[in-house]
């Protein structure tokens, strides 16, 4: 039940860099 968020977390560390 946490795929895509698992996805965005990921993104977001790298979208703050």
């Amino acid at each position: 039940m946490d795929t895509a968020e698992e996805r965005l977390k990921g993104q977001a560390e790298i979208w703050e860099h």
